[in-house]
């Protein structure tokens, strides 16, 4: 039985979660909190296996909850809910230590799947963002330095390559890029392999993980 704690500012919608949760038999929700003050203080009391917090709540907000939670106990497992999961909300919660984000509209059908391989330890951000592909960059770790140290290198891309350089940066496989950009997939490759050389990587995997750091660091910019 996996014990849950719940933070979400809409009433009605939390007592909807905490009715699939517990009807499903596998989830016990151990407790609830309305804003990110009282999630931080019932987290201590109940030490819940994972924490479900939406992104945006009043006063102190979800992440920023999470992250002082984190200060205090670097195991907490949390899923986050929202109704925008863009990347720049996956950015921020990966880099801080979340294991995975849901969108609100999905949750009934997908829910307790995902709660169970965040409470395993598992990375749930989307089809796009495979685990093995969170938990390779997880276990390197983000040094956003790489990111200005390899700035040079990237600003002297092609314009067509800094542009598959951030769509890899935002999860794209090589056969979507090659669909959003209506170029063969053959192309595509060419150019990733020409990424390789320009930016001093080895593997898809560096290059992956120099794409993500970038992109965090340009919204920072912005």
């Amino acid at each position: 039985m996996i014990s849950v704690l719940i933070a979400d500012d809409h009433g009605l919608f939390r007592k909807g979660i905490i009715k699939i949760l517990n009807d499903s038999g596998k989830c016990q929700v151990t407790g609830e909190a309305e804003n990110g003050q009282e999630l931080i203080k019932k987290y201590f009391i109940l030490k819940p296996d994972v924490v479900l917090v939406d992104i945006s709540m009043p006063g102190i907000s979800g992440i920023d909850a999470f992250i002082e939670i984190m200060k205090m106990d670097k195991s907490v497992k949390a899923l986050f809910l929202t109704m925008h999961d863009d990347e720049e909300y996956i950015y921020k919660i990966f880099k801080e230590g979340g294991r995975g984000l849901i969108n609100k509209n999905y949750l009934e059908e997908d829910l307790f799947k995902i709660i169970q391989k965040v409470y395993k330890g598992e990375f749930c951000f989307g089809e796009k963002w495979s685990p093995d592909m969170m938990s390779q960059i997880k276990s390197s770790g983000f040094r956003e330095s790489d990111s200005h140290k390899n700035r040079q290198y990237i600003d002297s891309l092609s314009e067509r390559e800094r542009e598959i350089f951030l769509l890899i940066g935002n999860g794209y496989s090589s056969t979507q890029i090659a669909d959003k950009l209506s170029i063969a997939k053959r192309t595509v490759d060419t150019h990733r392999t020409h990424l390789y050389d320009k930016l001093g990587v080895n593997s898809f995997h560096g290059l992956f993980k120099l794409a993500v750091e970038f992109n965090i660091s340009r919204r920072k910019e912005q």
